[in-house]
């Protein structure tokens, strides 16, 4: 696969796709140091830091939680293979039951990103998120957004896909679950967010219920 993510004349485009699908906040964003952590930078994000961001010149974060406390997707981050298995697993179910996610490969791992057909609450994704994984036997593992709602500064975050890790200098995509990738070049793996119900959860009191969106 070509390290390049895309042709000059059309990196426009993936940067709208990028924007488009991944980004909870424009107002801030995250950039990714040479040594993997990330740093908040506090002014407005533009085209510019995508198509750089696209281009391997620099790598960013994304929010997962507005400043509405409402998230449009959820992530579960895997830290080695074994947990990489698991999500993969997990994916699988969820198409079956009609829900589709998306596995991107990581530097340790992979994320399995799912979305929502509209921003919800924090809380409420974080439910979801709780009961997938509870479901599923796992429970030592990152769930993204990590918290309820913002207390103080812009909260958890996750890689922006696409982009080069600054540890490694490799870039990730998206994979099938079986590790294949998903299109032939980073450029043909576009995600659009899906228009999909979230599915129930239980309650605290154990009780079964449909997200309220």
């Amino acid at each position: 696969m070509k390290k390049e993510f895309a042709e000059a004349h059309e990196i426009h485009a993936y940067a709208s796709m990028l924007a488009g699908t991944f980004i909870q906040r424009k107002d801030l964003f995250a950039r990714q140091l040479e040594d993997g952590r990330y740093y908040c930078v506090r002014k407005p994000l533009l085209e510019k830091h995508l198509i750089a961001h696209l281009n391997g010149e620099l790598t960013l974060g994304t929010y997962v939680l507005g400043e509405d406390n409402r998230a449009r997707f959820a992530v579960i981050d895997a830290d080695d293979d074994l947990q990489l298995a698991r999500l993969a697993n997990i994916s699988m179910s969820l198409e079956k039951g009609g829900v589709p996610s998306y596995l991107e490969a990581s530097r340790r791992g992979g994320h399995l990103w799912i979305f929502f057909h509209q921003p919800i609450p924090g809380q409420v994704a974080r439910a979801f998120g709780k009961n997938l994984l509870a479901s599923n036997g796992l429970d030592k593992i990152e769930l993204f957004p990590k918290q309820d709602k913002l207390w103080d500064g812009p909260g958890s975050l996750i890689r922006l896909p696409f982009g080069i890790h600054r540890k490694d200098g490799q870039r990730y995509g998206f994979v099938t679950p079986q590790g294949e990738p998903l299109a032939k070049t980073y450029a043909e793996q576009r995600v659009r967010p899906v228009k999909t119900l979230v599915p129930f959860f239980r309650n605290e009191s154990g009780t079964s219920q449909m997200c309220s969106l």
